[in-house]
């Protein structure tokens, strides 16, 4: 909010010494700092939530406005690690569907998250 007021107000000095094309740029710059702050605060709740329960697991995921609830049976889902020199990517596969999870968490906490749910899908087999 001060970064815009400084900058209108910048503008409005400029264009008040007859420099008056500064004042829409500044207007532009206002108005894209409110568009990366809308963007911002659409994603900043953004979470996964993984429940582990009697014999399936529930992954819970909210994107924005949207939430969506994917269930898989313990006995059929399988862990899927992709280690690659930049990041560690995690799925869960089942039945011909896969599912990316683990995508707020850094490296270390994902290669810890794949270490518990391979030691919970160890223990249905």
């Amino acid at each position: 909010m001060v970064v815009a007021a400084v900058s209108v107000l910048i503008g409005i000095g400029f264009a008040s010494q007859g420099a008056w094309l500064v004042l829409p740029f500044a207007g532009f710059e206002v108005a894209a700092l409110a568009l990366a702050f809308i963007c911002y605060a659409r994603h900043a709740a953004d979470y996964e939530r993984i429940s582990l329960g009697a014999g399936q697991i529930e992954v819970e995921i909210c994107d924005g406005d949207c939430v969506r609830c994917h269930r898989f049976s313990q006995s059929w889902v399988r862990l899927v690690v992709r280690d690659a020199p930049s990041e560690t990517r995690l799925a869960l596969q089942s039945r011909g569907q896969e599912l990316e999870i683990g995508r707020h968490l850094d490296g270390a906490n994902r290669r810890k998250l794949a270490g518990e749910l391979g030691r919970w899908l160890r223990q249905a087999a």
